[in-house]
C-alpha cells in the first residue's frame, strides 16, 4: 500500500518533513515537480558564479577567477549534479569525517 502526500516545502516545517523523510530510502520515494520555468528573480549557475566572483574580487580586492576559473566553475556544477543525484538516492556521498580521513592518510602516508 502507499500513500501520496503532497507537502509544501515554501515553509519551514515542510521542508524539515522532507528532510526527515529523505532520510529513509528504503520506503520513501520522492518526487520532486519538474520546473518549467524559472521563479521571478532567480538566477542560473553561470551567473551565480559569476556574481560568486565578483563578491571575491569586492571582498579580497583582487580577481581571483584569474585562478583556474574554468577549472573551479566544472567543479562546481560537478558538485551540484552530485548532491542532486545523492538526494536522488543514486549515489552515496561521502561524509566530512571521511574526506577529512583520507587527506590526513594522504599527508601522513
Amino acid at each position: 500500500m502507499t500513500v501520496t502526500v503532497k507537502i509544501d516545502i515554501s515553509t519551514p516545517t515542510g521542508r524539515k518533513l522532507v528532510r526527515e523523510l529523505e532520510k529513509h530510502k528504503t520506503v520513501v520515494q520522492i518526487t520532486y515537480p519538474k520546473i518549467s520555468h524559472l521563479p521571478e528573480g532567480i538566477v542560473t549557475m553561470d551567473v551565480g558564479i559569476e556574481e560568486f566572483w565578483k563578491h571575491l574580487e569586492n571582498r579580497f580586492g583582487f580577481d581571483l577567477s584569474n585562478y583556474e576559473k574554468s577549472t573551479i566553475s566544472k567543479d562546481l556544477k560537478s558538485s551540484v549534479e552530485e548532491v542532486v543525484l545523492a538526494k536522488q538516492g543514486k549515489i552515496k556521498l561521502k561524509s566530512a569525517d571521511q574526506l577529512l580521513n583520507e587527506l590526513y592518510t594522504l599527508r601522513i602516508g
